[in-house]
């Protein structure tokens, strides 16, 4: 049963959940998921008016609760462990978006 074979891992600590990590391939398969949500946003989003709407949306959804700050920590668009939570994600996904608005068949649309 796959619901005990995850709590073998969990009841481990941390070195257990990274064993799980890497068992199940889980950041790889994240990172790559990830990166074909990139590179299939002119497919997903036809429509211009989608796309500033998923801008908006991801900016808006990363803004830290303290607005004066608005600097973004860097990061390589990865999930760095199994153990990632939605504003994480949402991170990833707004640094995917900007680097594939940044390619030419995006960028003539935002010009």
């Amino acid at each position: 049963n796959i619901q005990d074979s995850m709590e073998h891992f969990v009841r481990g600590g941390s070195s257990a959940i990274e064993k799980l990590g890497d068992s199940f391939l889980v950041e790889p398969l994240c990172n790559e998921s990830l990166l074909l949500w990139g590179a299939s946003i002119p497919l997903l989003y036809p429509d211009h008016t989608e796309r500033v709407n998923l801008l908006h949306e991801l900016i808006r959804n990363n803004m830290p609760p303290d607005s004066s700050d608005i600097l973004f920590p860097v990061s390589r668009f990865q999930v760095e462990s199994c153990n990632w939570n939605e504003s994480e994600l949402q991170r990833c996904k707004l640094e995917i978006l900007c680097w594939r608005l940044r390619i030419s068949d995006m960028l003539g649309h935002f010009i």
